[in-house]
């Protein structure tokens, strides 16, 4: 007789294992339990009673040459106790996973939430700023929270709003200062003709010409504003002709020597090689010099110096030989340096715009304007060049140029 599990494999005996024994229809034979203590006892099934053993789980056919002729029920508690350890231990795997999924869910909101109000908190910040600047405060400037790409895009809006802003008070300032730069003009043509109108006398040559210097003072501040618009809108028409840098300087030097000589200024050329000749709008370049010069003449003291350098830009990368063959070059740098108290650091930035002046009383009664610096660097640019202004190391101020030109550095008809 042989023992089957229902898969072949014989069960394991263990000491409380209780066992009842069936017939092939299924009735008690004998239960261990029967010979147990009064506890275990009580609950033993009695011979001949036929409880629905044979399908239960632990159930094991007793087999007689290949014929069951009977059963073996085993009730094992210590596998019971390991089914109900396992089915709590499983329990508890599954409470573990559902409260750390919670967890995982709170922390994944809360990160969210945290980065969510990390990208958006600056983007609204920006926004408000735009916003407000948008409705004329121009005051209004973005904090930077950080150094990613939102923090970048704060920088740059706060530089954009200082340099309109900045603007803004230009424009400003311009219209400020052209009203009060035409109503001086103005004011008196209209005073001295009111006058003549009113007089029977004959006009004295002296008042028709000061009438004609105020009318050419008002026609040149209107045609140096129309060629700054001009040159602000790339529309400045220029003229190049050849012509020898070094005579014009010259030149210029020569109709301000009077002034120069009134205040006894001691004025320096220097230009190496010469003659200098250059492929330029002269009429342009002779203004931009002459507004660079007297402004160097107004800065400087009694008694002062003037020196006036220009010379070529050659290309070193090229050898002697081809320098000596070539007599042109690409550009030419000009500065004019005086020995005057020179410029403020806080002016520099702005010494190039219209209308603008470090002292405005002392422009106004030299009877500058305010334009000079601005049409000399419209007019150097609309040639290709840069200009700027600097302070001289040993003292004073030194305005320089650069004039990309056809230059030549010898008389080609020598």
């Amino acid at each position: 007789m042989a023992l089957h599990r229902s898969e072949g494999t014989p069960p394991r005996m263990v000491n409380d294992d209780r066992f009842v024994l069936l017939s092939s229809e299924g009735q008690v034979i004998f239960d261990t339990d029967a010979l147990a203590d009064v506890s275990k006892s009580a609950r033993a099934y009695p011979p001949g009673s036929t409880p629905d053993l044979k399908h239960q789980p632990g159930t094991y056919p007793l087999v007689v040459n290949e014929r069951i002729v009977g059963y073996l029920w085993i009730d094992r508690p210590v596998l019971g106790t390991i089914a109900q350890l396992e089915a709590s231990f499983g329990r508890s795997v599954q409470l573990a996973v559902w409260i750390s999924a919670l967890l995982a869910m709170v922390l994944a909101f809360l990160l969210a939430g945290f980065l969510s109000r990390r990208m958006v908190e600056p983007v609204l910040i920006l926004t408000k700023a735009i916003r407000d600047y948008a409705r004329g405060n121009y005051d209004t400037r973005a904090k930077v929270l950080g150094k990613d790409e939102i923090g970048e895009l704060a920088r740059s809006f706060n530089e954009m709003a200082e340099t309109l802003t900045r603007l803004e008070q230009v424009r400003k300032n311009l219209i400020a200062d052209v009203a009060h730069e035409l109503r001086t003009p103005v004011t008196l043509l209209r005073g001295h003709l009111e006058a003549l109108l009113e007089t029977t006398e004959e006009i004295p040559r002296e008042k028709l010409a000061l009438l004609h210097d105020e009318a050419l003072r008002l026609g040149h501040m209107i045609q140096d504003l129309q060629n700054l618009s001009l040159a602000e809108a790339r529309a400045l028409p220029l003229h190049p002709e050849r012509f020898s840098l070094d005579t014009l300087i010259e030149q210029i030097v020569e109709v301000f020597s009077l002034t120069t000589a009134e205040k006894n200024i001691a004025v320096q050329i220097e230009i190496h090689p010469r003659p200098l000749l250059i492929t330029a709008d002269r009429k342009r370049l002779e203004q931009v010099i002459v507004n660079v010069y007297g402004n160097a003449i107004r800065a400087t003291p009694e008694g002062g110096r003037i020196t006036i350098t220009a010379e070529p830009l050659i290309d070193r990368s090229s050898g002697e030989e081809d320098q000596a063959e070539s007599a042109e070059t690409e550009c030419v740098k000009i500065s004019i340096t005086d020995s005057g108290p020179g410029f403020r650091e806080a002016d520099l930035p702005y010494v190039f715009e219209r209308f603008y002046r470090s002292d405005k009383g002392r422009a106004r009664k030299d009877g500058g304007t305010g334009l000079g610096l601005a049409i000399a660097k419209s007019f150097i640019e609309a040639h290709g060049g840069k200009i700027w202004a600097e302070n001289n190391a040993q003292g004073g101020a030194r305005v320089t140029f650069e004039l990309c030109a056809n230059v030549q550095t010898k008389d080609i008809q020598s």
